[in-house]
């Protein structure tokens, strides 16, 4: 992996600079309080020693549940992603990261920290993530159908209470929230769970260009 270096951080308020050293990775099953730090987003932020004011900073870090067997990789750069990559996905790979794909691990590379927190979040509730974004794919698309005026959309998972959602974020519009129906997301998995490999050997990206990618692949009138 890149050295980790520290972040040199501008405070726009007081207009000093201060130095952040960011965490390379980051385990919640020996550190189980920051969980919670990277659900909410507060491990990207910082406080200006000098003013107190809160800073956002953004790096790469590697989210690991030893209890789940789960890496989930966030890389801020693609210089950062293309190195991680190689390392648990390249030729030359070490023994270490051998061994984990051998006990089953579920590994998956993010772009986005609300990626990263989704997949946290997804883990967590027991669902299947490619489940889930074929579940987005479908809504994303009724979306569109009923709501013309707008070309671009994101979909996340969220939950709430207990309840599982999905959150459609419309380019230049209000955030549209349904609620993940169990019948539905139960017949996308009789539907595809024959063709979809083991869950650790899917590969790291899983998001909704995986599931038009795959979709296109075997065949969407089988939705």
């Amino acid at each position: 992996m890149p050295e980790i270096e520290q972040i040199t951080v501008n405070c726009p308020k007081c207009g000093k600079q201060s130095k952040f050293t960011p965490r390379e990775a980051i385990s919640v099953t020996v550190e189980p309080q920051m969980k919670k730090k990277v659900l909410d987003g507060s491990i990207f932020h910082i406080s200006c020693p000098y003013c107190g004011e809160q800073l956002f900073v953004d790096y790469s870090v590697l989210y690991h549940d030893m209890e789940k067997r789960a890496l989930i990789q966030y890389s801020d750069t693609e210089e950062y992603e293309k190195t991680a990559y190689e390392l648990f996905y390249g030729e030359h790979r070490i023994e270490a990261v051998e061994n984990l794909f051998k006990a089953g691990y579920w590994i998956r590379f993010v772009h986005s920290q609300k990626g990263l927190s989704e997949k946290i979040t997804i883990l967590d509730a027991g669902l299947d993530d490619r489940v889930v974004e074929l579940y987005k794919i479908l809504l994303v698309h009724k979306f569109f159908k009923d709501h013309p005026e707008f070309a671009r959309a994101k979909a996340f998972y969220v939950r709430k209470d207990g309840q599982g959602y999905i959150q459609i974020n419309p380019q230049d519009g209000r955030p549209v929230v349904s609620k993940i129906v169990p019948e539905l997301y139960s017949e996308i998995v009789k539907i595809f769970e024959p063709k979809l490999p083991a869950a650790w050997k899917e590969g790291p990206y899983i998001d909704q260009q995986w599931a038009l990618d795959f979709l296109k692949k075997e065949g969407e009138k089988a939705l």
